[in-house]
């Protein structure tokens, strides 16, 4: 009886040290970036896109296909603008349409001018950057893993039986290290190429403060920024706000029928205008109920909803998370395996946001933003503020609406955007952006051709508020009534 206790006790004691091994090398696996990648095709499942054996093959199918039919512009490039391209594309599936559009109108532009003017788009850039060539034996070492050497014949490796055909037929890019501080000014350089001569259409970003649990504070506005814009006197919103903010976007005092907007939104009348069902150019970011309905129900205009987050319909999501990166710290997780295990699993599919965001870009953006901060999973202003700050320079909004608590981290959102808009080329110069402290009754407008330092004594019905950011945002209203602000006739 004493040797079976005593073998039993062995038995687990061996078990419980490969248990403990076993831990450890699932986090030596995910400091190496193992265990949370997925195969091509996801899921797990066999890969049935097409075999692709070239330097392009680890790009997307939308980023090959535009490379490969634009090879010979992409050969013509320098070195550190190809790599720089390469490494970009790799995100194409996750990038908003203005995000396509700027590669497409770059191979566009780069195949219509001379390698001359190329070397002069760049060459600042790209000071300092050199390309790093294979030795020869690294080349050698490279051929042995690839099957290609003295003895290759047929039926060794690296013959027609390998995936994707004789390797020899596989060309690489000379690698190429570009540090970040590298990359900004790339970046800075293929925008003013890309966008040389391009006329944006105006834009609107409009951030409106609603009261918070303590009342409103005079933190808002100070005078550096009231000195930048013109601040106008508005009808305080009451609370809950859903009402004035439906009137905001209609220009109508009747909005609302019940819990439905009546009449067509500002976002409407635009993506109507220009024909686009994607609406990625109109984001609103709202933060619970007291927002109006994402659309109208208008015959004619909704279908043009724009694309719209309610952080209080992330809540499950949120939860989700929190109890998944608890579980993993409260095992002694490192981080490594947080991000390259643990991340991996909380999908949009997972976290069940498709059901309310159905566009997969911003869904995946939306996982992104709750996994970056753990204020984030409050779902209160810092989610609100990191996604809106993630959406800017990527999907460009021609028109965006952001719902805020009143707070002391507010006027840090209102210095952040406005650093935004008066840096970011596709904003710069085109952007009205209007604060609208609701329950203090002011707007402040900062943009081309508001009057820095004006302040309007008469007060703005709402109605004649919505009328004024219509015309700042270049939409035509059919069904809004109001009548705008003429600042040219103010001093």
């Amino acid at each position: 009886m004493p040797v079976c206790q005593k073998s039993s006790q062995g038995m687990v004691s061996i078990l419980a040290t490969l248990l403990v091994l076993l831990i450890a090398c699932e986090d030596v696996l995910a400091q190496r970036g193992g265990g949370g990648g997925r195969r091509r095709g996801g899921g797990g499942g066999v890969d049935l896109s097409p075999i692709r054996n070239d330097q392009y093959s680890d790009l997307p199918s939308g980023a090959y296909d535009l490379v490969k039919g634009n090879e010979k512009t992409f050969n013509r490039l320098p070195f550190p603008i190809r790599s720089f391209v390469l490494v970009s594309l790799k995100n194409w599936d996750d990038f908003f349409p203005r995000e396509k559009e700027r590669f497409r109108l770059f191979f566009e532009r780069a195949g219509d001018v001379s390698d001359g003017d190329l070397r002069e788009a760049f060459d600042e850039a790209i000071a300092g950057i050199f390309a790093r060539r294979p030795g020869p034996r690294q080349r050698r070492d490279a051929g042995a893993r690839q099957g290609i050497g003295r003895r290759q014949g047929p039926g060794r490796r690296g013959d027609m039986g390998q995936r994707g055909g004789p390797p020899q037929q596989r060309r690489r890019s000379p690698d190429i290290q570009i540090l970040p501080e590298q990359r900004v000014r790339i970046e800075a350089a293929f925008n003013r190429f890309v966008y040389k001569g391009v006329d944006f259409p105006p834009a609107l970003l409009a951030i409106a403060i609603m009261p918070g649990q303590s009342g409103t504070s005079d933190s808002t506005f100070n005078d550096s920024l009231i000195s930048q814009g013109t601040l106008l006197q508005t009808a305080p919103a009451p609370n809950p706000s859903k009402r004035w903010l439906a009137t905001l976007l209609t220009g109508r005092d009747d909005a609302l029928k019940g819990d439905k907007l009546a009449h067509p939104t500002l976002f409407e009348y635009h993506n109507r205008a220009n024909k686009d069902k994607i609406r990625a150019r109109t984001l609103a970011f709202y933060m619970d109920d007291s927002a109006p309905p994402e659309r109208s129900t208008h015959r004619k205009y909704r279908k043009f909803g724009p694309l719209s987050v309610r952080a209080s319909s992330l809540t499950g999501a949120a939860e989700t998370v929190r109890q998944a990166l608890g579980d993993a710290r409260s095992e002694g997780r490192s981080q490594a395996f947080i991000e390259n295990v643990v991340y991996p699993t909380l999908d949009p599919k997972k976290l069940k946001i498709t059901k309310t965001v159905k566009n997969k870009v911003l869904s995946r953006l939306i996982v992104r933003t709750l996994l970056s901060s753990d204020r984030n999973l409050e779902l209160k202003n810092s989610f609100l503020a990191s996604l809106t700050i993630a959406c800017l320079p990527r999907a460009q909004p021609d028109l965006l609406l952001l719902q805020l608590a009143d707070g002391p981290d507010s006027r840090a959102t209102i210095e952040q955007i406005l650093e935004i808009v008066q840096g970011h080329h596709r904003y710069r110069n085109r952007t009205t952006l209007a604060v609208l402290d609701t329950a203090a009754g002011r707007a402040l407008l900062v943009g081309p051709g508001m009057p820095a330092g004006l302040r309007v004594a008469e007060s703005l019905s709402p109605r004649d508020l919505s009328a004024t950011l219509f015309g700042l945002g270049n939409v035509e209203a059919e069904f809004a009534q109001g009548k705008p602000v003429d600042f040219a006739f103010r001093n």
